[in-house]
């Protein structure tokens, strides 16, 4: 099912921390409402009944990089 990714880089060096926006992961599953090879004519009723109508909670990703953040290492 489709979902949405948060990332947030922290940076160990100077201890920042960037969040990034959110991405729209994509599923290829017909049955899901927002997947882009959902059928067109899917609505109303019948899609309530036969899709998914619901993205999947937000994955959370939070990589720490041993760098100093873009901010910090300009200076």
């Amino acid at each position: 099912m489709c979902n949405r990714r948060q990332v947030c880089y922290i940076y160990t060096v100077c201890g920042h921390a960037f969040t990034m926006p959110d991405e729209h992961i994509a599923c290829d599953n017909p049955k899901c409402k927002f997947s882009p090879v959902h059928p067109p004519n899917c609505t109303g009723d019948d899609c309530k009944r036969r899709c998914w109508q619901y993205r999947q909670p937000s994955q959370q990703y939070s990589p720490q990089l041993p760098e100093l953040c873009p901010n910090c290492a300009r200076k």
